[in-house]
């Protein structure tokens, strides 16, 4: 019985990873419902998430990690015309689209800069009931060596406090992405037809209306 419950748990989640990259509709209305949760018990989540501004240490020099806020649209904008990775964020690149994430009660929006370049970009995805999805993005050239790692242990170490449970999902041909995240706290725990799941260890259970 475990088998075949694992077996159809690897199956709705490719599934569902399927119907976010067709930007189908029944996908639209699973987060417009997430959305509405979310504005009600993670605002507390996304208002601590906001205050974050500081320095993050890269490989060989130190980086600006900063919450993106709705006067960020240009700059993300910009930053997302020039992504031309494999694996891209999981929604719409365009401008309207940075606009909409800015807003979204959902979304944890963060900016990563070396000097004052904004050079990458790290989401965290708030999932009814008290879950989250992370991931990061930034140019693989040596200025940026060590970014996206020391990106996405920060953006851990937050969920962590807010007593989330963070996954991590990683196409089965980026195991450069794979380790590093692994490197930052997560760990494998299957993988399906398409991707890796990652999860943090399980942090304590903390209220869900924490103010």
């Amino acid at each position: 019985m475990k088998a075949v419950l694992q077996r159809i748990s690897e199956a709705l989640e490719a599934w569902l990873y399927e119907l976010n990259e067709r930007d189908h509709f029944l996908f639209r209305f699973l987060e417009w419902g997430n959305d509405l949760y979310a504005a009600v018990i993670f605002r507390g989540v996304r208002r601590r998430a906001a205050r974050i501004d500081e320095s993050i240490a890269g490989r060989d020099r130190n980086f600006r990690m900063r919450f993106l806020g709705p006067e960020d649209q240009a700059m993300l904008s910009q930053l997302f015309a020039r992504f031309d990775f494999d694996y891209l964020p999981p929604h719409a690149l365009d401008s309207d689209s940075a606009r909409k994430l800015l807003e979204r009660p959902s979304y944890l929006p963060f900016g990563l800069f070396r000097d004052d370049a904004c050079v990458g970009y790290c989401l965290v995805r708030l999932i009814a009931p008290r879950s989250c999805f992370s991931g990061v993005w930034s140019f693989p050239v040596p200025e940026n060596a060590g970014l996206s790692r020391a990106a996405v242990k920060r953006s851990g170490g937050f969920t962590d406090a807010e007593g989330l449970v963070d996954f991590v999902t990683v196409p089965l041909d980026n195991l450069a992405s794979k380790k590093g995240a692994e490197w930052a706290g997560w760990e494998t725990l299957r993988a399906n037809r398409r991707f890796f799941l990652l999860r943090r260890p399980i942090p304590p259970r903390r209220f869900p209306f924490a103010r």
